[in-house]
């Protein structure tokens, strides 16, 4: 199972926070765009290490680079943070299922399911 998604990187101003957040939805083909979107990304968990938008962003683009150690390693610390966030637990699923860890990819598998 690979995982794809639609290039999409949008700034915006959280009205009750007025923070400015980045999103990524997934792909445009261009390393150079995705590697940028990498750089403001990892910027954006150095300032805040629980962003679960750039985990998830961060996770998302790993994938389509197939690292699949770091794609885990976002996964898994979003995961600690909220558990329930189904998205991070299909994106491991399928970085584990890269590295051709079937034990743990039928794991998160099966919590999707349930």
């Amino acid at each position: 199972m690979r995982v794809f998604f639609n290039f999409t990187l949008v700034f915006s101003k959280q009205p009750h926070t007025g923070k400015h957040i980045a999103s990524f939805d997934g792909s445009s083909g261009d390393k150079k765009q995705n590697a940028q979107a990498c750089e403001y990304f990892t910027s954006a968990l150095e300032l805040d290490t629980s962003s679960e938008i750039a985990l998830i962003s961060l996770a998302r683009l790993y994938i389509l680079d197939k690292k699949a150690e770091d794609c885990e390693k976002m996964c898994r610390t979003l995961l600690r943070i909220n558990p329930t966030h189904r998205q991070a637990s299909v994106i491991l699923a399928d970085a584990l299922s890269m590295k051709n860890d079937a034990t743990q990819d039928v794991f998160h598998f099966t919590q999707l399911l349930k």
